[in-house]
């Protein structure tokens, strides 16, 4: 290798040297230093006369040497290896100066030859470290000598990744911990050693994060009594957290998901159809591939997104949407929960990169430390929510959408704990896909709640007192048919792979196909072979329940043999093709066809099994699903659905849900707070109301059940609860639960008035309040059928004027007073605006809602203390409102008005004072918070945003139904409403107006300033300026 260097160095020198003229010196240079294609035809010479050529080579090799030529250079006579008396062979020194001066006459610098050095040096060592597998002392101490360097000099930064690459999870605890230190001198704004952060390799980022948050949040911590809000920061401080939240933030704003969360009363099923599986097109698949198979650890983790995708690309068809553009729409969402999976260890793979092919997901799974700190994150964040809207929250709750997706989509098994509320997670998410909640998935969800509730210690001897006769208090693990079926096959194979894997290495005594192939033992094989398999990594993926079928394993040991006979070619490669040909056919016509009888009779065995245990098919009945959406039975129906026994607080029990012990290391978070954010997801929260307020319709109008004895509507409302009260399990890290009654009462109110919770009043303000709502119900049924158009309207004129009277202010008082003490009741609030808005679809006879209209909205005047924040509810009416188009009557657009400007009035102060109480109740620590919050008004509320919203949407269908000078009106109407609810003169219109910018997105007041700017610029100049001289803003711009 020296004398091949010299050589091309040496020849340069030589065509030089002609090129000037100097012929003498060239023949001189040549001749004592004979290089380049001359010196190859003296060796072509001697070979010829040689009798020996192998001795020849080697005198050429020694004669020709770099250190040869080095020492005729300085006129020294070279000396090589010679043995001394005793028999010890050694080298002749080499003088280093005269070696450089030789170098410096070549055009090589003294800098680029100490570089060299030390390049090779460095590579050498990172091979020698490479190849120190288990030597974990020798690289600690390592490590301990190159770091004070490494820190100081860049060069020598690769040894060191070098070192802590090799030592991986072994790495010292307080170098990760110092890694993970911050910079002081950019305030703590950067990483002290940032430029070693960067080449980290993923797991040992992993590593860093887990020791800076161990560090920072001590298991301790997690039991002692902290501020919410001060523990949320602590963990947005950590290096996780900083790395999170913005992942976070990128899936909950992304628009798409926001529109569909946003839209709580969706009415049809095609329509929640394509708003739930919107959420569902995130990690492993895109359009490209959405006809594909998933694999068998997409089974594993039950992530279907392939046929969830699938169906979105269709529904985008149908509404004439192209797939480039639905893909745009949810890659958003799609690449914020890939890059969350990668952080916590997952795969990465999927939905961001374009062409992708991948068709399932990795087998790769979370560590287990950085998905509770995700969720403890998450939980913390939902923790800080206001319970008043809950436990309709829209997009404000897409946190919890994010915790589903999660779980959903993790790349392997997950630790025991999550059993319950990943099963729980799967029924919820098949519900949101079909488009409705079927009883099997409701008895199903309640059994899942059973055992997260009980195994924290919750309902223990309570829940078993409150059992029917003949059921025990301790709730069995719910089996999955589906899950259990694929356990059993993965069990199967491993055992019968197993044995066949024994027969293989019997069949290959060189153990040729055992070990994987590295270019050190076949050169150039990663350049030939691009998908390498061994027997040892059918092993490994065995091991990892990789396979689902046996044509899975054969395609691998077929891939084994196919790159044999690839890499192996010529005559050099012919013995290893026969022996791959030669194995291949024992496979084929022995260890195989084993295999497959012995999986068949198994397989065979476990159906004749399952038929005998298999119960008698139910007969249909009304009403009652006996399918779970796929045709096949299932084991849970509407006889199953029975609420959960209600509960008082009690104290968490640590280490109830499983035996392991690492669970305590591991931080978990509470599992029956992370049940009650699956719940509060806003897309399973509509399929809940969806099917209360159905049932409602259906069973309860006809008089078919009374509320407490129906079947279904007293477990709904039991599980509207459970997601009415996540904020405060949240809240408080899980340290105490509780099961909330099926009725709908506040659980707190329950526990004041029974002294500390003993006994609830079951079913009691459910027998008040569904009543009122069947009432407001079965009147603008009667509303339709009597007004003008209606079956009915020729034969009841009287009624209409005297029912009329009701809704316009003749009986408002009789009307309210029917609503007393009901405030603060948020599910029955919730119910009522989704009878609303349900109310409000478009019908052969619009006119009655007219009359319909104020009903409503006195009910949810009289449920709520303000409706100023409801945001799903006004972003659900408006675009149910919208369906009218030029339809709509004056009249019926006048009522909507007029109780839309009502909701700007808060409700009196004895009820706010109340509500706000019972608020504070809940949120604990948040008191200063909900005082603030109390002192503001309607002005930037999603109340007033959405009212500008609607009036420019009818304006902008024509003036027939909103002409201009109504247009203002009704603006200047809602300027005045605003100003007062606001207490505060620093929140009135004009300031607000004043002190938010025209691109200031960041104040609360720039979506109701931009819906105002949209009204002024779609009306002239003169208007406009009237308009803001009218309430007062052309006059304050002058007096400024």
């Amino acid at each position: 290798m020296s004398s091949a260097t010299g050589t091309s160095t040496l020849g340069d020198d030589k065509s030089k040297t002609s090129r000037k003229g100097s012929s003498s010196s060239s023949s001189s240079a040549t001749t004592k230093f004979p290089v380049g294609s001359i010196g190859g035809r003296e060796l072509k010479k001697a070979l010829k006369k040689t009798k020996n050529p192998a001795g020849t080579i080697q005198a050429y090799q020694r004669a020709h040497s770099l250190h040869t030529m080095m020492a005729r250079a300085f006129g020294t006579t070279p000396r090589y290896e010679e043995t001394d008396d005793s028999g010890n062979s050694h080298r002749e020194p080499l003088d280093t100066d005269s070696v450089l001066t030789f170098l410096s006459h070549l055009g090589v610098s003294q800098y680029e030859v100490h570089k060299r050095i030390s390049d090779t040096l460095r590579s050498q060592l990172e091979d020698e470290i490479r190849n120190m597998r288990g030597a974990e002392e020798p690289l600690q101490k390592l490590l301990q000598n190159c770091w004070p360097y490494a820190t100081l000099v860049p060069e020598l930064r690769p040894v060191l990744w070098a070192v802590l690459k090799q030592l991986g999870p072994k790495t010292p605890l307080p170098l990760l911990q110092v890694l993970a230190e911050r910079d002081t001198k950019k305030n703590g704004a950067g990483l002290k050693y940032a430029e070693i952060w960067t080449q980290l390799t993923p797991l040992l980022k992993r590593l860093v994060w887990e020791a800076d948050w161990d560090r920072r949040i001590p298991e301790e911590n997690q039991a002692m009594d902290i501020e919410p809000t001060k523990f949320l920061e602590m963990m947005d401080s950590t290096l996780l957290g900083e790395k999170i939240q913005p992942l976070v933030e990128e899936y909950c704003t992304q628009d798409t998901l926001v529109m569909w969360a946003d839209q709580t009363f969706a009415m049809s099923i095609r329509q929640r159809r394509i708003a739930t599986t919107q959420r569902r097109a995130i990690t492993t698949t895109t359009l490209t591939t959405a006809g594909t198979t998933a694999s068998s650890s997409a089974v594993t983790t039950a992530s279907a997104t392939t046929s969830v995708t699938a169906q979105l690309h269709s529904h985008a068809n149908r509404s004439g949407t192209t797939q480039t553009e639905t893909t745009t729409d949810l890659s958003g969402s799609g690449r914020a929960v890939s890059k969350l999976r990668h952080v916590m260890g997952g795969s990465a793979t999927g939905s961001g990169s374009s062409g992708s092919s991948t068709t399932s997901a990795s087998s790769s799974t979370y560590r287990p430390k950085l998905l509770n700190a995700v969720l403890s994150m998450l939980m913390a964040r939902h923790g800080q929510q206001d319970p008043t809207k809950l436990p309709v929250g829209g997009s404000s709750l897409l946190h919890c959408t994010l915790v589903s997706d999660l779980l959903l989509s993790a790349g392997g098994p997950l630790p025991k704990s999550y059993e319950h509320v990943l099963a729980l997670a799967r029924v919820l998410d098949e519900s949101v896909k079909s488009g409705e909640l079927s009883d099997s998935a409701v008895a199903t969800v309640q059994v899942h709640l059973k055992s997260i509730f009980q195994a924290e210690g919750i309902g223990g001897t309570d829940a078993a007192e409150g059992n029917p006769p003949g059921k025990s208090g301790t709730t069995e693990t719910p089996k999955d048919p589906k899950q259990d079926h694929v356990n059993f096959v993965k069990n199967l194979l491993k055992q019968i792979i197993t044995e066949a894997l024994s027969a293989m290495k019997k069949a290959d005594p060189q153990h040729l196909f055992e070990n994987p192939v590295t270019d050190e033992i076949a050169p150039g094989y990663s350049n030939v072979i691009k998908k390498p398999m061994c027997i040892k990594t059918i092993e490994r993926k065995l091991k990892a329940s990789r396979y689902s079928s046996i044509s899975e394993w054969d395609n691998d040991v077929q891939l084994i043999f196919r790159n044999c006979i690839t890499y192996n070619t010529g005559n050099s490669g012919q013995w290893f093709r026969g022996e791959a040909r030669r194995q291949n056919h024992v496979f084929k016509d022995k260890i195989l066809p084993q295999a497959k009888k012995l999986y068949n009779v198994e397989m065979a065995k476990r159906s004749k099994l399952l038929d005998a245990n298999r119960p008698k098919k139910r007969k249909a009945t009304a009403g009652v699903d006996n399918s779970n959406g796929n045709g096949d039975e299932v084991l849970l129906s509407a006889k199953d659905i029975e609420p959960l026994p209600a509960s008082k607080f009690k104290k968490r029990k640590k280490d109830n849900t499983t035996n392991n012990t690492n669970i305590n290391q591991e931080n978990t978070p509470s599992i029956p707070a992370i049940a009650s954010m699956i719940l509060a997801d806003p897309f399973v929260v509509r399929l809940i109301l969806d099917r209360v307020l159905r049932s409602i319709k259906i069973d309860l109008l006809r008089g078919t059940s009374l509320p407490s004895a129906h079947r279904s509507i007293p477990s709904l409302l039991q599980l509207l609860h459970i997601a009415q009260s996540s904020t405060q399990l949240c809240a408080t890290r899980g340290k105490k639960y509780f099961v909330p009654d099926a009725g709908i009462i506040d659980p707190n109110k329950s526990e004041t008035n029974n002294g500390g919770g003993g006994d609830t009043f079951s079913f009691a303000s459910l027998r008040k309040i569904t009543p009122l709502l069947i009432r407001l119900m079965v009147e603008s049924e009667l509303d339709r059928r009597t007004s003008k158009g209606g079956d009915l309207s020729l034969v009841s004129s009287e009624i209409i004027y005297t029912r009329s009277a009701i809704g316009t202010g003749g009986d408002d008082d009789a009307l309210s007073s029917s609503w007393e003490g009901v405030t603060g009741l948020h599910v029955a609030r919730c119910l009522a605006e989704g009878a609303l808005v349900h109310v409000c679809q478009p019908n052969l006879n619009d006119t009655s809602l007219a009359l319909t209209f104020p009903r409503f909205a006195i009910a949810l005047r009289k449920l709520s203390c303000n409706l100023w924040n409801e945001r799903p509810f006004f972003v659900s009416l408006i675009k149910t409102l919208l369906k009218h188009k030029m339809k709509l009557a004056k009249l019926t657009r006048d009522e909507i008005v007029s109780a839309w400007l009502g909701w700007f009035v808060a409700a009196d102060d004895n009820s706010k004072s109340s509500s706000e109480g019972s608020s504070s109740t809940r949120r604990g620590n948040r008191s200063s918070t909900s005082s603030t919050r109390s002192m503001e008004g309607a002005m930037c509320s999603a109340l007033h945003e959405n009212f500008l919203c609607l009036l420019n949407e009818w304006a902008a269908l024509g003036n027939l139904l909103l002409p201009r000078d109504m247009l203002l009106k009704f603006a200047n109407d809602a300027v005045i409403a605003a100003d007062a609810s606001e207490t505060l003169p620093s929140r009135k219109f004009v300031v607000m107006w004043q002190d938010c910018g025209e691109d200031d997105n960041s104040s609360s007041f720039s979506q109701v300033k931009a819906q105002y700017n949209r009204m002024l610029q779609s009306i002239p100049g003169t208007n406009a300026e009237e308009w803001k001289k009218q309430v007062g803003l052309v006059k304050e711009e002058k007096t400024a």
